[in-house]
């Protein structure tokens, strides 16, 4: 897990950057119970995959 310490009167750009930073993370390496232990942006694509129809004939 990434942890930095930033301060309150710090610029809004490392408060985004550290934003950014946790949602990439979150995205790709947490694997939530709810999504049966996969990451969140795997779940989004197997659910992108059921949604549109196969167009390869």
């Amino acid at each position: 897990m990434l942890y930095r310490r930033y301060s309150a009167r710090g610029c809004p750009a490392t408060v985004r950057d550290a934003v950014d930073t946790f949602v990439d993370v979150y995205n790709d390496q947490w694997l939530p119970e709810k999504n049966g232990f996969v990451s969140p942006s795997a779940t989004r694509e197997a659910w992108y995959a059921r949604q549109v129809p196969d167009v390869a004939a």
